[in-house]
């Protein structure tokens, strides 16, 4: 349990830093930590697809949507349903919407407050899982 942890936690670090830095995530990260998962969890149980299944789920909106979830987030869910169980990765969601929606709030009133149109802008969502992480950890 420890060592998967603390894969994940390295998995986890390197996408937030890659989409804070270019708001992207390079495949081999995925491809890497995913494989990684398998071999530390011995193969694939149907809790493990059924916690991925949050990252096909986003993956399918991201599709629907023309690209309003980026395809990183999605393949990140995928792969963090690896090393989760499914109530961890619903809620590591849950809370990295909350802080997200929370900073986009404060940036588009910063916005009006400085009249500047912030329309269109994109925010990387992977950085805010760390404060989600950090709050899932202290319940």
């Amino acid at each position: 349990m420890k060592i998967r942890m603390i894969v994940f936690l390295l998995f986890w670090s390197i996408a937030a830093w890659q989409d804070l830095r270019v708001k992207s995530v390079s495949l081999w990260v995925f491809i890497v930590f995913g494989a990684a998962a398998l071999l530390i969890r011995k193969g694939i149980r149907p809790d493990m697809v059924i916690s991925a299944g949050i990252g096909l789920i986003l993956l399918g909106i991201g599709m629907l949507s023309q690209g309003a979830i980026g395809e990183g987030d999605g393949m990140f869910f995928l792969v963090s349903g690896l090393y989760l169980p499914v109530i961890d990765n619903c809620l590591l969601l849950l809370y990295g919407l909350l802080f997200c929606s929370i900073f986009s709030v404060i940036m588009i009133a910063a916005g009006i407050c400085s009249r500047r149109n912030f329309r269109g802008r994109t925010v990387p969502f992977l950085p805010f899982l760390l404060p989600a992480g950090i709050w899932m950890a202290c319940l």
